[in-house]
C-alpha cells in the first residue's frame, strides 16, 4: 500500500531525475546531460516540477526550437513515468496524433532565415576577428 501511495505521489522532478540518471551512460557525453537538466531546470520544472506526475495533462507552447526540445523531453520522461507505474493514460506531451492537432507545425510558426555563406576569401579576417574583436581605430 505504500508503495502504491509513493507512486502516485512521485513529481515529474522526481521522474526527471530518475530518467536522467537511468540513461545517461548511454548519452554521448556529459555536456548531453547538463543541457537536458538545464532546460528542465529553466522550463519545465517551473510549472511541472512539484506536480504529481500523474496529474500532468497539459503542455504549453513558447519559444519555437526550445518549446520542440524541452516537450520532447518531457515526452520521454512522461512515457518512462507510465512504463514504471507512475502515472496511466496517454501523453500529453506526444506531438504526433496529439498536439499535432492543437499546435501548428514548428515551421508554420516561424520561417527560417538561412544567412549568406561567408565568401572564402574573406574567412581569414573572420577567423581573426572572431578570436580578437574587431580592430580598433586610432584617433
Amino acid at each position: 500500500m505504500a508503495q502504491l501511495e509513493a507512486a502516485k505521489s512521485i513529481t515529474f522532478k522526481d521522474c526527471a531525475e530518475r530518467y536522467i540518471e537511468s540513461h545517461k551512460a548511454a548519452w554521448k557525453n556529459d555536456r548531453h546531460t547538463q543541457k537536458w537538466g538545464r532546460s528542465l531546470v529553466l522550463y519545465a520544472y517551473p510549472v511541472l516540477g512539484d506536480l504529481p506526475v500523474g496529474q500532468i495533462d497539459a503542455i504549453w507552447r513558447t519559444k519555437n526550437d526550445t518549446a520542440s526540445r524541452v516537450r520532447g523531453r518531457i515526452e520521454v520522461i512522461l512515457d518512462w513515468a507510465t512504463v514504471r507505474g507512475y502515472r496511466k493514460g496517454d501523453n500529453p506531451a506526444r506531438f504526433k496524433g496529439n498536439l499535432s492537432h492543437l499546435l501548428p507545425p514548428r515551421n508554420k510558426i516561424r520561417k527560417t532565415v538561412h544567412m549568406n555563406s561567408l565568401p572564402y576569401t574573406d574567412m581569414p579576417a573572420s577567423l581573426l576577428e572572431g578570436l580578437v574583436g574587431p580592430p580598433h581605430q586610432e584617433i
